[in-house]
């Protein structure tokens, strides 16, 4: 059955592939584009200066050349041979020109379709430079023009080669990573059993503290921009913070904080106590009362048959 990982399934051809063609990939692009856009432009003034000024010999020994009658004919039919393959170059950059295009769809798409149309137009020109096939407009292999294009694509082929050399080893490293820490419970899914989960009040303390920062920090810019005399309301008053306060006030302040955060109602302490008092108050004039009454009964009873045993 085949996975869709395989190179025989469809979906891996024309599925994006966000991972491969990454920022490094697209930086590594447009750097081999700009290489090919400068070797383009260069080849005007490059063809129009050998033209013109080639056959003057400014790099070589001109008294030397006009002296020895075999080398001025080799010299003269090397500036020819030079000249013609640096005139057909201007129709050569055509090459460079459509494989930035197809570079810059490549990067737009991300699919390996693409990277392989890409990556086998570059390496058809190696293989072919390599055994001495000229696939190019430049009519001579022997002008240093031909050498020149011919090297610039076989440094752009070793240099995605070594992109795609890298990108597998460290994808089969971190996945061989991944695998060990499964495994042996260490790195990303580490777990420790020791750890107690913090509690509301520890998290409730530290959220304090970091706001006691905050509040110094806006004094500090407020103090080194000269406003503090101007807006003297808007600083923060020792008050205001939560480490002054005393330890009753804090654990005041972090109740209310909690019971808002669990959506729980404030208690009235003392409408509480009030009922309670209240409550307490009623029963006891309740009890007095019967207990007055009862005594006056009895006290009536005894008033009216006083011999009564």
């Amino acid at each position: 059955m085949k996975g869709t990982n395989s190179i025989y399934n469809k979906d891996f051809w024309f599925k994006q592939n966000p991972e491969y063609f990454n920022f490094r990939f697209q930086l590594l692009t447009y750097a081999i584009d700009a290489i090919f856009i400068l070797y383009s432009i260069i080849s005007i003034p490059l063809y129009i200066f050998y033209h013109i000024f080639g056959d003057l010999g400014l790099f070589l020994n001109k008294e030397e050349i006009e002296s020895n009658p075999s080398l001025k004919e080799e010299f003269l039919k090397n500036y020819k041979l030079n000249d013609i393959s640096l005139f057909w170059n201007l129709f050569n950059i055509i090459i460079p020109i459509c494989l930035i295009f197809l570079s810059q769809h490549l990067i737009k798409v991300q699919t390996y379709y693409f990277l392989f149309i890409y990556m086998g137009l570059l390496k058809l020109i190696v293989f072919s430079y390599l055994m001495n096939c000229n696939l190019t407009l430049i009519p001579h292999k022997t002008s240093f023009i031909y050498t020149i294009f011919n090297l610039m694509i076989l440094f752009t082929d070793a240099l995605y080669f070594i992109y795609f050399i890298f990108y597998y080893f460290n994808k089969n490293k971190n996945t061989t990573n991944r695998n060990s820490d499964k495994e042996t419970g260490y790195g990303k899914y580490k777990i420790n059993l020791n750890e107690q989960p913090a509690s509301i009040d520890t998290i409730v303390h530290e959220v304090q503290l970091r706001m006691d920062m905050a509040k110094m920090k806006f004094n500090s810019i407020m103090i080194k921009l000269k406003l503090n005399k101007i807006f003297k309301r808007l600083l923060y008053q020792p008050k205001d913070f939560y480490f002054m306060n005393t330890n009753q006030e804090k654990d005041r302040q972090n109740e209310e904080i909690i019971r808002n955060i669990k959506g729980l109602k404030k208690i009235n302490h003392n409408s509480k106590f009030s009922d309670v008092k209240s409550e307490n108050s009623d029963n006891v004039s309740t009890s007095f009362a019967s207990s007055v009454d009862n005594n006056y009964s009895r006290l009536d009873d005894d008033e009216t048959e006083p011999m009564k045993i």
